[in-house]
């Protein structure tokens, strides 16, 4: 890995030398964009990094700094993002923080795509609990963490799609990620390098009807810890509708400890104001016990809000690839009180358990916020947050916050 980052971040760059400045000249669609945002916040959290007994208060003043630049025309696109916050005051962390670089590069046809990305990035340890992981459950859910360190990331990926105006098409990625804990105080957080291999084919069966096939392989390399293979297959089937679609999808994962399988059906639903998707299904774990699995996710569009709904029950693996049960529930709501002033209110909560050993934690997150636009593009952010975590180990532990900020973007077309 040591080698293999540095050469694909050499490769990508060569190939921003060549293709950046043809592609600025091109004068089609899309052309040269720059991007700088910052956004200066004063923030105030007791307990931050959630520990018991609790580590007492911080007053910090955060930079947050965004440089982005995109060069495109018809068929190649080009986009590096860099980005870092710079932190002052009396907490654990000074200077620069959460640094993050991504370079991206997609060249496409109307049948095939090609994209290529390499990456950095870092993140607080006490935060990663409360990454509830969105839509995608077959990401590695983050394993509950405690005390304070960081996250550091490097990769790359690389991906070619095939027959996309066909009725048989597909694609194929290989990436590899390595992930390193620096000045961590919790003994579970251990260094790792993990590489996936992932082949999916499209079958249009019919005009409204197709079936889906995916193959992935995954490699866990865990310093002091014997490799650990798992390779998952899953067949898809949807059936399109003027008003949503039907799908069934079937899972079958092979780990070290054994394997797992999962049963399921879903529905979608284009609503006169909003979407409802919503799945059910069993699973059966590698301790051969079956439950329970589904998911639910429905948006409403209102006069000048929106409300969105989630719930997510799954069986997968952790970020050390055991097996873990997983249930999340996200609310969210957007008010529009006046043309310039919104309102967000938000609530997340996700339970995990191992089923080999019983481990669990539980986290949530409230968190309010008023936003008011400013002249000439500034936007001014009032809020305040509640992070409880309560651990089947350590206990529990709060933290509550208020920040204050400033932002914008500047936008130029050279």
């Amino acid at each position: 890995m040591d080698r293999f980052l540095p050469a694909t971040l050499g490769a990508a760059c060569l190939v921003a030398g060549l293709v950046l400045p043809g592609m600025a000249q091109a004068q089609e669609p899309g052309g040269l964009r720059l991007t700088f945002g910052i956004d200066q916040g004063l923030h105030w959290r007791d307990n931050p990094d959630l520990d018991i007994p609790s580590s007492g208060t911080e007053a910090t003043s955060r930079t947050q700094l965004r440089f982005g630049l995109v060069a495109e025309t018809r068929i190649q696109r080009l986009a590096f993002d860099l980005g870092g916050t710079v932190v002052a005051g009396n907490g654990s962390e000074k200077g620069l923080t959460t640094p993050s670089a991504t370079l991206a590069y997609r060249l496409e046809s109307a049948a095939t795509a090609l994209e290529l990305e390499a990456f950095l990035r870092e993140a607080d340890v006490d935060t990663l609990d409360f990454i509830f992981g969105g839509d995608d459950l077959d990401a590695p859910v983050v394993t509950a963490v405690t005390g304070s360190g960081t996250r550091r990331q490097t990769g790359a990926t690389a991906s070619v799609e095939f027959g996309r105006d066909a009725p048989f098409g597909g694609r194929f990625s290989l990436g590899r990620t390595e992930t390193d804990y620096v000045d961590t105080t919790d003994p579970s957080l251990i260094d790792n390098h993990r590489t996936t291999a992932r082949l999916a084919l499209r079958f249009d069966l019919t005009e409204v009807t197709s079936a889906t096939t995916t193959l992935s392989a995954t490699r866990l390399e865990e310093a002091g810890a014997p490799r650990e293979d798992t390779e998952t297959l899953t067949i898809g089937l949807t059936h399109s509708r003027p008003d949503g679609a039907y799908s069934a999808s079937m899972t079958i994962g092979r780990t070290e400890d054994g394997t797992r399988e999962s049963l399921s059906f879903g529905r979608s639903l284009d609503l006169p104001a909003g979407q409802l998707s919503a799945s059910l299904g069993l699973s059966r774990p590698v301790t051969g016990k079956t439950q329970g699995i589904g998911t639910l996710d429905w948006q409403q569009d209102l006069a000048h809000a929106t409300f969105r709904l989630g719930l997510a029950r799954s069986v997968t693996g952790n970020d050390r690839d055991e097996e873990t049960r997983v249930s999340r529930l996200t609310l969210s709501y957007a008010q529009e009180l006046t043309p310039t002033l919104g309102l967000n209110l938000s609530a997340g909560l996700q339970d995990s358990s191992e089923t080999q050993t019983g481990l669990s934690s539980r986290t949530t997150n409230l968190s309010a916020s008023l936003r008011q636009e400013l002249a000439q593009d500034w936007g001014l952010n009032l809020g305040v947050t509640h992070r409880i975590k309560d651990d089947s180990a350590a206990g529990r532990a709060r933290s509550n916050g208020v920040f204050l900020s400033l932002s914008r973007d500047f936008v130029f077309y050279p």
